[in-house]
């Protein structure tokens, strides 16, 4: 199932700024948006800054209502992920 995207990586859906510049004139690039999972299953994606990303996560103070999964879903996700990234590193191995 392909994930659910909430937003665009146009705007950040916490602060609905645009990607930020980092630099100036020819040095200058892009600081790109980063994806932040609300759900794992079915999956459901924002795109945001790094720093409004540590916001969610602040320990301090969680904006739960970006925050729709427990640790055991998260941690299920992500070992479900690694099995899938080796199953297809061993075919491609084999078909080279």
């Amino acid at each position: 199932m392909l994930p659910g995207y909430i937003n665009s990586d146009k705007f950040c859906m916490i602060c609905f700024g645009k990607p930020e510049v980092d630099g100036k004139g020819k040095s200058a690039r892009t600081l790109k948006l980063i994806k932040h999972h609300i759900k794992y299953n079915p999956e459901e994606i924002i795109w945001v800054h790094n720093k409004c990303h540590q916001k969610i996560h602040d320990t301090n103070n969680p904006m739960a209502l970006w925050i729709r999964y427990t640790e055991k879903e998260k941690k299920s996700f992500y070992k479900n992920k690694k099995q899938v990234n080796r199953t297809l590193g061993t075919i491609v191995k084999w078909k080279l």
